[in-house]
């Protein structure tokens, strides 16, 4: 039986282009922005995190606690739900 853990969204935030490594939030629209991930769990508690709007909603993830979480202790019989981004 698998339980649901989460379910998982992101999006791009506009942002004003930084003073500082500007290249790495080029989003793939040539705009600047920061690649949002949320996840909503059962508890309704919510767990955000973020990378520069170069970064590809799958490398987001990989690099989140989210993930180090799934990996430690969800992995065995619960899912996350998301779309296909």
């Amino acid at each position: 039986m698998n339980l649901v853990v989460g379910i998982v969204d992101g999006t791009h935030i506009p942002i004003d282009a930084p003073t500082q490594n500007e290249q790495q939030y080029v989003d793939r629209h040539g705009d600047h922005s920061i690649n949002v991930m949320a996840v909503c769990r059962p508890d309704s508690s919510v767990g955000p995190t973020h990378s520069p709007g170069s970064v590809h909603d799958p490398r987001v993830y990989r690099n989140s606690t989210l993930h180090r979480k799934w990996v430690e202790t969800y992995r065995e019989g619960g899912v996350i739900l998301g779309d296909s981004g």
